[in-house]
């Protein structure tokens, strides 16, 4: 149940590249970027508990991004790309009166009211890329990539592809 949970939120929350999906970075500003060359996955990030299709999808988009930033894949890298997800539940809840009629004859007041209450629950999901310098063991840079679910299956591996690229558009970070 749990892996189909976290499979629901991945796929949903790749899919969901609209105007609502944010994606921020942070980094460690005393890092020397351009120290870096090769990189390679977590156990945990191959591990990760989602679909299969998607889970390569990820990390093939991962792959080509960090190829393009000049990255080689290597068993003994400098780089350890560590991926996880989290999906929160959210509620949100809109009312609106709506004020009909009424005489205002002999100080008598009549009339009536309506209120609408609209609910709206969803998940919204966060997937995590960290990167990791393997010597020191620390985490270097992050991206988040936040957004509410939504199954659009059809165009899933473009999605990917885009959420991905957005993640990666601020790497290496400029350092003032």
């Amino acid at each position: 149940m749990k892996k189909l949970i976290l499979f629901t939120v991945v796929a949903g929350l790749l899919s969901a590249c609209s105007s609502s999906f944010k994606i921020t970075t942070d980094f460690d500003n005393s890092v020397q970027f351009d120290k870096f060359k090769t990189y390679n996955f977590t156990e945990e990030s191959l591990a990760l508990p989602i679909n299969e299709f998607n889970k390569t999808r990820v990390l093939n988009a991962i792959e080509e991004q960090m190829s393009i930033k000049g990255f080689t894949k290597t068993d003994d890298p400098q780089l350890l790309v560590n991926l996880h997800v989290t999906a929160e539940r959210k509620v949100e809840a809109s009312a609106n009166t709506n004020y009909y009629g009424g005489l205002y004859r002999y100080r008598y007041g009549g009339g009536f009211s309506t209120t609408t209450v609209n609910v709206n629950e969803y998940v919204e999901g966060t997937l995590f890329i960290d990167l990791i310098d393997k010597s020191e063991d620390l985490l270097i840079w992050q991206a988040r990539c936040v957004g509410t679910l939504n199954a659009d299956t059809k165009k899933m591996a473009q999605k990917i592809d885009d959420t991905i690229i957005k993640a990666f558009y601020k790497y290496p970070p400029k350092i003032k």
